[in-house]
């Protein structure tokens, strides 16, 4: 894909049974991206992104949405609660 980059995601959930990772970048779709787990229970994904800024969260179990607790760049969303941001340039 021309003008994308590949820029990796991890969770660590050891518990979970599924994550997946949600933003702008898919509609916000819980099911356009689940992640791989790992033996060490962190959840991974590589996503290639055109140049831009990006909000997203992880969704653990289908139910819980966190952010990401690796990247301090956050946002206020419409719900009141925060959204982690990527910029891929």
């Amino acid at each position: 894909m021309a003008n994308t980059r590949a820029i990796s995601f991890h969770f660590s959930a050891p518990e979970a049974k599924s994550v997946s990772i949600v933003g702008d970048f898919n509609s916000w779709s819980v099911d356009a991206r689940q992640l791989k787990r790992r033996k060490d229970g962190v959840w991974w994904a590589v996503l290639r992104l055109s140049p831009g800024v990006y909000q997203y969260k992880f969704v653990v179990d289908g139910a819980r949405w966190e952010e990401d607790p690796g990247n301090p760049n956050q946002v206020t969303n419409e719900h009141g609660t925060h959204n982690s941001v990527c910029e891929v340039t």
